[in-house]
């Protein structure tokens, strides 16, 4: 039996990310607690908000009333052709401080000081890292400056979801620790091409350095490509090289 939403697994697009699915509704990607999942969009919820000659907005309510945030979706219409993209929207949201430690942690971050210093040293280091659900839980403590650019990372995601990462990361076909030395200069020589040919930028993985390096350092070297840090990093790159 072939499943009501789309084909491809949500996990692999952006939170926001909207799709048609096989019985022919949209459906958008949603964060749960433990993953994301494909939501079908109720469009009895679409309230419209706004018209003008140009533009229609409207705005998609989630859960009740209670709801602490909400997406907005403008439909511009010209020379017949309908471009719709997502504006984040997200209201304030106060984080405890046990919570934000937690996101540290999670991010391989320790320091003090304040919700606000430490949320904005967060967002300093790790900004194309973060994922747009724990960017929304820091939004408000955040600096003018950083709103607009964490703002602008959320929209893009949204707007332009990398599904074909080129070579630059992919999940691993089998354990790194049961590579052989071979397979992980292989996979290393590859990674390496991939990101130096779109980023133009020295990667410091010679051939020579390769061959020469302990079996386990390479293990530590290669980690990294088969990384979450290394996906995001892999889509703003190809979003802003490519």
């Amino acid at each position: 039996m072939t499943r009501q939403g789309p084909s491809d697994s949500a996990t692999i697009f952006p939170v926001g990310t909207i799709k048609r699915g096989n019985d022919g509704n949209n459906w958008i990607v949603i964060q749960t607690k433990t993953s994301k999942r494909w939501s079908k969009v109720n469009e009895n919820k679409l309230q419209k908000t706004k018209k003008t000659k140009k533009n229609i907005i409207y705005k998609i309510i989630k859960g009740n009333n209670k709801t602490k945030k909400y997406t907005i979706y403008k439909i511009i219409k010209g020379n017949n052709k309908t471009k719709k993209y997502t504006i984040h929207k997200s209201k304030k949201n106060d984080i405890s401080v046990d919570k934000l430690r937690q996101l540290l942690k999670k991010y391989d971050a320790s320091f003090n000081g304040s919700k606000e210093a430490m949320a904005q040293k967060l967002f300093r280091l790790r900004r194309a890292t973060i994922e747009s659900a724990d960017l929304e839980l820091i939004y408000n403590l955040l600096d003018k400056g950083q709103k607009i650019k964490a703002t602008q990372l959320i929209q893009d995601r949204i707007k332009k979801p990398i599904t074909n990462y080129r070579g630059m990361y992919e999940p691993p076909t089998k354990p790194i620790s049961s590579m052989t030395r071979e397979e992980l200069i292989k996979n290393l020589q590859k990674f390496r091409d991939s990101w130096e040919k779109i980023t133009t930028r020295d990667t410091d993985l010679s051939d020579e350095r390769l061959n020469g390096e302990p079996t386990e350092r390479l293990r530590n070297l290669i980690k990294f490509y088969y990384s979450d840090d290394a996906k995001f990093l892999a889509e703003e790159s190809l979003r802003n090289y490519v």
